[in-house]
């Protein structure tokens, strides 16, 4: 099943986020991945979602150097983390400047993980990029 929905969930003072049940049921037995994503946002991956997405990488990895450099950059900064007896994870410090957390954070489902925003980072992207929806649409299923 692809991951859907939408929740809104504090940090807290340890960087510690809760993860909704839903989502924990779908990413599966830890261990978890959590690294940088686009748009200053962080994915978190189960397992076998990572080694796809590693696999996929390591196909271009003879490719041109920017590919080289966006791999250093991708798995220096990932993490593997493991969930609490409370369903909550540690972001690392790293991965909090990079999405620029704050204390309201948004997770998503979208398609084969989550993302994790920060909630003002993700009402810009909302602002910005909802009112294309219908055209994202049909690009989207143009392929």
């Amino acid at each position: 099943m692809p991951f859907t929905g939408t929740y809104i969930r504090s940090l807290d003072e340890k960087l510690r986020l809760s993860i909704p049940g839903k989502f924990r049921e779908e990413l599966g037995d830890a261990p978890l991945f959590l690294g940088p994503e686009t748009d200053q946002s962080l994915g978190l991956y189960s397992r076998r979602m990572f080694e796809q997405r590693a696999s996929k990488l390591a196909d271009v990895s003879g490719s041109p150097g920017h590919v080289r450099n966006y791999m250093r950059l991708y798995y220096s900064q990932a993490e593997q983390v493991e969930p609490d007896s409370q369903g909550r994870i540690r972001i690392p410090e790293r991965l909090t400047s990079f999405a620029r957390l704050g204390g309201e954070v948004v997770l998503l489902g979208v398609h084969d993980h989550v993302e994790v925003w920060d909630k003002g980072q993700w009402d810009e992207f909302l602002a910005s990029h909802g009112p294309e929806f219908d055209r994202l649409a049909g690009e989207a299923f143009l392929k």
